[in-house]
C-alpha cells in the first residue's frame, strides 16, 4: 500500500502544472470553471459598464480610443450598401429605395442610418453591446430603434425563472436566446418582452452561452482609474511646488518678527533739513539702483525651489500604463499617441490594426445586413419593389479604408496590381468602402464630359484630364497579315564561314543580329538569325530565308 501511494504521489508530481499549485509566493487567485452567465452577472455587468461611461466621459485616454475605434470600424461615411442581385434592373430600384429610406430609418433621431451606425460602434466599444430593434413608423414603412444594454434586465417576476438570464429568455436545451425583457419609460418599471428574430445584436459573444459582453475597457478600468489618481497626484505635487518660491534657512529657523524688520533691515540717513532718519535699506536700494534687493541675517541661506516631478521614471511608468490600456482595447498605442519608429516595425503593428478592425467592422457588416434584408422584404411585401429575383437579399457591403501608413507606397502596388490583374476593380474600390458599380459610372461620365467638353472648345481633351484621351484613327485598309516563318531546326554552325553584317537591329530581349553567312564549298548564300543573350553570347541560330 505504501509503495503504490508513493508511485502515485510521484506520478501526480511529475506531470503537475507549477501555476496550478499554490505558493506562498503569489496571491491566490479564488475561483473555479463555471458557465459563461455566472462569470458576467447582471450585477458585474451593469458595474462594469457604469465604470466604462465614467472614463469615456473624464479620460482622455479612453474619448480617443472610443473615437478611433468608431473610425476604422464605420468610417465617416458610414457603411455603404450596394445591391448585388443577378438583374440589374432591380439593384436599381433596390438602391433608390434603400437610399430613400436611410435618413428615415432611425425612428428616435433625425440624423440618419450613417449616424446610427456610427453611434452603434461608439457603444458597442464602451457598453460592451448595442441592440436595433426591427419595427414601423407612423406610416408602415420599416424602422430602427436604438437600445443600450442596461434595458436589458431581468424583470421581478421572472428573476426565479431559469430560462431567463439576465434578461434573456433562452431555450433550456440548446441555450439559443428566443427573447428579450427590455425596460420601457423614464422609471424602466414597464418591460416588454421582444422576440430574439426581431432585434438585431452587436455583442462581442466570447463564451459559449454568453448572451451579453463586457465593455471593451473592462480588462483596463484598473488601470484607467490608476493613471488618473498618479496624474492627480502629481498635480497636486506640481501645484505645491509652483506656489513655493523661495525658502530662508536661519540660525533660529523661524522668521523674524515684524517689529525688528525696520532695525535689521533699515539704514540711518540723514534728511535735508539736518534730522536723521532710518529707511528701510530695500527701499533704498531699489530707489538708487533699481531691481529686487534680498537680506539676510549672518549664517541665513536663501535657496529657489526646485521641483523635479513628474520624473523620468514616473514618466516612464505612465507610459507602461497606456500601453496597457490600449493593449487591454486591441488598439496600438500607436494611433493614440504617435511617437518615432522603426518603418518596417510600424508598418507591422498597422496590418495587424488593419485585421483587427476589419473583424469587428464584420460584426457592424453583419447587423447592417440584417437591417437592409428587413428594409427590402418589406418593400417587397408592401409592392414597393417589384419583380425581386431569388437573390434579392445579395447585396455589397464593404468595411471602411484600412488603417495605413504609407498611403502612396500601397496605392502604387494597388494599381500595379490591377493592370497586372491580380485584382479587380471590386477588390480595388471595396478597401476603400466604395462601390465599384458606381465609381466606374462616374468615371464613364466624367470622360465623356470631358470629350465633350474639348470638342466644344477645339481642343484636345488630353490637356483637360488623361482619363479621356483622343480616339486614334482607324487605318484605312488593314494590313495583310505576315506569313508565319518556318520554324527549322537549329543546326550546327559550319566552320571556315566569312561573315558579312548587314544591318544590326535595335537591341532587344533577346538580342538579335542578322547577319549573312557565305558558304566556301557553295556559292550560294543562306541569312541566318544568331539569338544572344544579354551577356552578348550566341544561345543559337537558325536559317531565316535563302538568297539566291
Amino acid at each position: 500500500m505504501t509503495s503504490w501511494l508513493r508511485n502515485w504521489l510521484l506520478k501526480v508530481l511529475n506531470v503537475r502544472h507549477a501555476a496550478a499549485q499554490y505558493s506562498t509566493a503569489r496571491t491566490r487567485i479564488p475561483g473555479s470553471p463555471q458557465d459563461a452567465h455566472l462569470d458576467l452577472a447582471a450585477c458585474d455587468r451593469m458595474t462594469l459598464v457604469n465604470l466604462s461611461r465614467h472614463w469615456e466621459i473624464n479620460s482622455p485616454l479612453a474619448s480617443k480610443l472610443g473615437f478611433i475605434f468608431e473610425q476604422y470600424t464605420v468610417g465617416e461615411d458610414g457603411l455603404p450598401v450596394s445591391p448585388a442581385t443577378s438583374s440589374e434592373d432591380f439593384n436599381k430600384e433596390a438602391l433608390s429605395f434603400w437610399q430613400e429610406t436611410e435618413p428615415l430609418l432611425d425612428i428616435g433621431s433625425a440624423l440618419g442610418f450613417r449616424h446610427l451606425q456610427g453611434l452603434t460602434a461608439h457603444r458597442w466599444f464602451f457598453d460592451g453591446e448595442f441592440y436595433w430593434l426591427k419595427t414601423r413608423g407612423e406610416t408602415g414603412f420599416p424602422r430602427l430603434q436604438a437600445i443600450e444594454t442596461h434595458r436589458i434586465q431581468t424583470p421581478d417576476q421572472f428573476r426565479k425563472d431559469p430560462s431567463v438570464v439576465d434578461g434573456v429568455r433562452l431555450d433550456l436545451r440548446t441555450g439559443r436566446p428566443l427573447a428579450y425583457f427590455v425596460a420601457e419609460g423614464a422609471d424602466s418599471k414597464q418591460f416588454r418582452e421582444i422576440p430574439a428574430t426581431s432585434l438585431i445584436p452587436f455583442v462581442d459573444q466570447s463564451r459559449v452561452r454568453l448572451h451579453h459582453s463586457a465593455p471593451f475597457l473592462a480588462p483596463a478600468l484598473n488601470d484607467l482609474q490608476d493613471l488618473h489618481e498618479l496624474q492627480h497626484y502629481e498635480m497636486l505635487a506640481a501645484k505645491d511646488a509652483s506656489e513655493i518660491t523661495n525658502v530662508v534657512y536661519n540660525q533660529i529657523g523661524e522668521a523674524p518678527p515684524s517689529g525688528i524688520n525696520t532695525t535689521r533691515y533699515g539704514e540711518q540717513v540723514t534728511l535735508n533739513t539736518g534730522a536723521t532718519a532710518t529707511e528701510n535699506k530695500e527701499d533704498f536700494y531699489r530707489n538708487k539702483v533699481g531691481g529686487r534687493t534680498v537680506y539676510l541675517q549672518i549664517g541665513d541661506k536663501l535657496e529657489q525651489h526646485q521641483s523635479n516631478r513628474p520624473g523620468v521614471a514616473m514618466q516612464g511608468f505612465w507610459d507602461f500604463i497606456e500601453s496597457n490600456i490600449c493593449i487591454a482595447t486591441g488598439i496600438s498605442r500607436q494611433l493614440v499617441r504617435p511617437w518615432s519608429m522603426q518603418g518596417t516595425v510600424v508598418r507591422a503593428d498597422l496590418d495587424s490594426q488593419a485585421a483587427f478592425f476589419r473583424t469587428r467592422s464584420a460584426v457592424l457588416i453583419s447587423g447592417t445586413r440584417n437591417a437592409y434584408e428587413y428594409v427590402i422584404g418589406q418593400a417587397i411585401r408592401m409592392g414597393r419593389l417589384k419583380n425581386p429575383p431569388k437573390d434579392w437579399m445579395k447585396a455589397n457591403i464593404r468595411p471602411p479604408r484600412n488603417v495605413s501608413v504609407d498611403i502612396g507606397r500601397n496605392s502604387s502596388a494597388a494599381i500595379a496590381e490591377l493592370k497586372a490583374g491580380g485584382r479587380t476593380f471590386q477588390d480595388w474600390y471595396g478597401e476603400m468602402g466604395m462601390d465599384w458599380r458606381e465609381k466606374l459610372s462616374q468615371r464613364a461620365a466624367e470622360a465623356a464630359f470631358i470629350r465633350k467638353l474639348a470638342e466644344d472648345n477645339d481642343v484636345d481633351a488630353s490637356l483637360i484630364s488623361d482619363i479621356a484621351p483622343e480616339p486614334q484613327p482607324e487605318p484605312a485598309h488593314a494590313p495583310e497579315p505576315m506569313p508565319e516563318p518556318e520554324d527549322p531546326k537549329p543546326q550546327p554552325v559550319p566552320q571556315n564561314l566569312s561573315v558579312n553584317v548587314e544591318q544590326p537591329r535595335q537591341q532587344q530581349q533577346p538580342i538579335e543580329l542578322n547577319v549573312t553567312l557565305q558558304m566556301p564549298e557553295k556559292s550560294g548564300k543562306k541569312k541566318v538569325q544568331f539569338n544572344r543573350d544579354e551577356a552578348g553570347q550566341v544561345t543559337n541560330w537558325e536559317i531565316v530565308e535563302e538568297q539566291p
